[in-house]
């Protein structure tokens, strides 16, 4: 069983970082994929987002967005639900702690809920 969570995690740490980049956005059939339709986003910013608020944002960058995870974990809530956790510092030196909720249907993980704060 830990090495089934070790996987996950690595999965999870994998798909997190997917979102980072810049050509992962511009798949948006690749990118609507792995979100959840019933998606929620709170930002940094106190905005909530859905999906299609994010897939059109994560389409529009040009570039990676050149952070750096650290402390990932992930945990299992129930069978195929896990919370991941991690700390993004970006270039400029800004801190962010992030959680995600994942679902796993048909053998395809999703990201249900996401939330950074400072």
């Amino acid at each position: 069983m830990a090495q089934d969570m070790e996987r996950v995690e690595q999965t999870l740490f994998a798909l997190e970082m997917d979102f980072m980049r810049a050509d992962f956005g511009r798949d948006i059939d690749r990118l609507a994929a792995r979100i959840s339709d019933d998606f929620c986003e709170f930002g940094q910013s106190g905005r909530t987002a859905n999906k299609r608020d994010t897939v059109d944002a994560l389409s529009r960058i040009t570039e990676d967005r050149g952070l750096v995870l650290s402390n990932f974990r992930a945990r299992a809530l129930s069978q195929g639900v896990c919370l991941a956790t991690y700390r993004a510092e970006e270039d400029n030196g800004r801190v962010s702690n992030r959680s995600s909720i994942w679902i796993e249907g048909d053998g395809q993980w999703k990201i249900l809920f996401h939330q950074g704060t400072t």
